[in-house]
């Protein structure tokens, strides 16, 4: 309630701002988070954490185009900044994997339709892939995005570079 009262006192105060979505993010408010992130970012249009945020946001919300173009926003902002390359790479990741799972669904007397299908879901590897490799690039001890790019390594079929994955996991 105090937060509320000042920022109604001082709606243009950034760090009562940006302690508003801190707030809203912690209770997973993520549509009063959106509403108060586009006033952040006006603001503070070259903070790259304001658009990684609007991802995440995004990307609770269903909004998976608007989260897309906001880490593309933060990746603008700061070319290596890990958790945007990181979070916009399994975007791609992810949409691989839906559409294998479509491809799945697939008779096997339709082969045609699956080949159509799975070289969908190639796609959306390879365009996760440059970005998870930039992300381990920026961070090379981080585990999530090793085992990251062993998955999508073997998706697509590089399984030496699967193997380099899997031994820096120590599996």
């Amino acid at each position: 309630i105090i937060l509320s009262d000042a920022r109604a006192k001082y709606p243009r105060d950034k760090e009562l701002l940006l302690e508003q979505i801190k707030i809203y993010l912690t209770q997973k408010r993520y549509a009063d988070a959106e509403q108060h992130l586009k006033s952040a970012i006006e603001q503070d249009p070259g903070n790259e954490l304001l658009y990684f945020a609007q991802g995440t946001v995004y990307e609770n919300l269903g909004k998976v185009s608007e989260a897309e173009a906001a880490y593309l926003a933060a990746l603008s902002v700061k070319p290596d900044y890990f958790d945007a390359l990181f979070n916009l790479g399994a975007t791609y990741f992810n949409r691989g994997v839906e559409q294998d799972k479509v491809c799945n669904g697939i008779p096997a007397n339709k082969a045609a339709e699956y080949n159509d299908c799975s070289a969908k879901a190639t796609m959306e590897f390879e365009k996760a892939l440059p970005l998870l490799e930039k992300a381990h690039n920026a961070d090379p001890t981080e585990k999530v995005a090793i085992r990251s790019l062993k998955e999508t390594y073997t998706r697509l079929e590089r399984l030496e570079d699967a193997s380099r994955m899997k031994a820096l996991l120590n599996e």
